[in-house]
């Protein structure tokens, strides 16, 4: 066990090196789709995990959907998965829709391991939390950086994308309107609180 998690870890220094090739490895290890849906679970699982501590450790007013995966951990955990099954088909389908080749395996190989990578950095932010505060806050900016950039190369590799720019492109795109219609439908369906508004 101790050499398989080695193991990952080098894979993970060396995508962080070079994305592009760290994706290309993902996609040619043969991982049958079950196993992939239960990696998905386990990193939704650490991820919720990793939320809560968050708040624990930082105490004080949150957005709604932090709020509900810290005091109703069931239903963040409902939230995390749809968001998370969301995002591989997105990365699937609209991909396609620009002229892509990847498929839904690869896709959800690619955002598991994508997860896998972020639940390291985002350790690491929590240790700079206790630590050294300051650090934590500086430590968060890297990891969205960490997180576009992994993502835009990742899905130049699995749709064969030339460039990097218009991949990106469409990812800003695509994640502003899939956020708002996935958090219009939770706060449809009571999912999420949202806040009063007051008056003055």
């Amino acid at each position: 066990m101790s050499e398989t998690l080695k193991s990952l870890a080098i894979m993970a220094r060396d995508t962080v090196r070079d994305p592009k090739e760290g994706a290309r490895r993902v996609l040619s290890i043969p991982i049958p789709r079950d196993a992939l849906w239960q990696a998905l679970a386990l990193v939704v699982i650490l991820g919720l995990v990793q939320t809560y501590l968050n708040g624990v450790l930082m105490p004080g007013p949150v957005d709604p959907m932090t709020s509900t995966f810290r005091d109703a951990p069931l239903k963040g955990a409902i939230i995390a998965g749809l968001a998370t099954v969301a995002m591989v088909i997105a990365l699937h389908r609209v991909g396609r829709l620009f002229g892509g080749t990847g498929d839904f395996d690869g896709a959800l190989r690619l955002i598991v391991w994508l997860q896998a990578i972020m639940l390291i950095f985002n350790m690491i932010q929590l240790f700079f939390l206790v630590t050294i505060p300051p650090l934590a806050v500086l430590m968060g900016a890297v990891n969205l950086g960490l997180l576009l950039w992994l993502l835009t190369n990742f899905v130049t590799v699995l749709h064969g994308f030339r460039s990097l720019f218009p991949v990106f492109i469409m990812i800003m795109v695509t994640a502003f309107f899939l956020g708002f219609f996935f958090f219009f439908l939770l706060s449809l369906f009571g999912l999420i609180t949202l806040p009063e508004i007051q008056n003055v």
